[in-house]
């Protein structure tokens, strides 16, 4: 066991480097879904009931799955955010069902292939002028585009090791920020304590417990993914984004010369990694 978790904390201190994360504020989860539950059941009920959740239309699905079930539970009001309409070219629009308190999934597979960059930083600060708290998915960008949670200021951070870092499926990664430490689990365990002496009787160790700053453990993904993380950690980050920016160039040039229409930006800088 000792073992299994000195691997556990080498993935997690690689991934809070890759992401500049402080200590102590990173822990591993089963995938993307599971983590954003986890984080919204830790939270007090005042940033739940009688708030407003706002969620981008192109959002993977899954998410507007979860939320639209625990909306109704929780007290909150989910609003899809509707696409907006780009210019003729980048293919995308705005779903039909996408709109203001649509609970359902609300939005289009097509718009999930759009492959478009948002404005973070444009994003943080209305969210900070409206008093929000402010969580993103990394998942389609991580391991090819820089990200630095503390210069970004969002709350919280969810992605995962499988796709541009080259791991395997299962080891996702949750980073919490400032707001983290108001957060208690609603699902805690034996590694949910600070203290896991077997000494202690259950009692007393109830009496006494104190939260521990990571979740349960998952170990064996996150074993699995470290010959990929260690990899990625030495290889030139800019040299990475060039090589796939090349690699999708030829595919773009000979969708042109087909007559089809482009999913994603023209502008490369507007465009995020292929999807």
């Amino acid at each position: 066991m000792g073992s299994g978790l000195g691997a556990r904390q080498e993935f997690i201190d690689r991934w809070r480097i890759l992401i500049n994360a402080r200590e102590g504020t990173l822990t591993s989860a089963e995938n993307v879904t599971s983590a954003l539950y986890t984080l919204i059941n830790s939270l007090p009920s005042h940033y739940r009931a009688q708030r407003r959740l706002l969620i981008a239309a192109d959002c993977f699905p899954s998410l507007h799955f979860l939320l639209a079930g625990m909306a109704a539970r929780h007290g909150f009001i989910l609003d899809t955010v509707p696409l907006r309409a780009e210019k003729p070219g980048y293919g995308r629009r705005i779903s039909s069902r996408a709109g203001p308190g649509r609970g359902d999934r609300a939005v289009d597979e097509r718009d999930l292939d759009a492959s478009y960059r948002c404005d973070l930083d444009a994003l943080t600060t209305h969210g900070r002028r409206m008093g929000s708290l402010i969580g993103v998915d990394i998942t389609q960008s991580v391991g090819l585009f820089p990200f630095d949670v503390q210069a970004t200021g969002v709350d919280f951070v969810v992605s995962t090791s499988l796709k541009w870092l080259g791991g395997t499926p299962g080891p996702y990664s949750v980073c919490a920020g400032a707001s983290a430490w108001t957060c208690e689990p609603e699902l805690r365990g034996w590694f949910s304590q600070k203290n896991i002496s077997p000494g202690i009787s259950a009692r007393s160790r109830t009496r006494r417990m104190r939260i521990a700053s990571t979740a349960h453990p998952s170990i064996l993904a996150c074993v699995g993914s470290l010959p990929a993380l260690a990899w990625h950690a030495a290889q030139n980050g800019a040299a990475l984004l060039a090589h796939n920016r090349a690699l999708a160039s030829p595919l773009i040039e000979a969708a042109a010369g087909l007559g089809l229409r482009l999913a994603s930006p023209l502008e490369e800088h507007r465009r995020g990694v292929p999807p």
